[in-house]
């Protein structure tokens, strides 16, 4: 029997004033509770696309890459 693969977190949306951006917090709630930052929510819509959907050749990240690394290109 395969195992399930899946990944927990807890995402805050938050704005230091109601004329600026949304800003995203995006926390692990595994073991290690990591929390990734993202200025925008393209930005987290960019990371979870390259985190978890197939790529054009077809190949499925094992794991979530690293925010602080740039995403490749599509």
């Amino acid at each position: 029997m395969a195992l399930m693969s899946q990944s927990s977190y807890l995402l805050r949306f938050w704005r230091s004033a109601n004329s600026e951006e949304w800003r995203v917090t995006l926390v692990n709630i595994e073991p290690d509770a990591s929390e990734q930052h993202f200025t925008t929510v393209d930005d987290l819509l960019t990371y979870l696309r390259h985190s978890y959907l197939p790529s054009p050749s077809g190949t499925n990240f094992s794991t979530p890459p690293d925010p602080q690394e740039p995403c490749p290109d599509p």
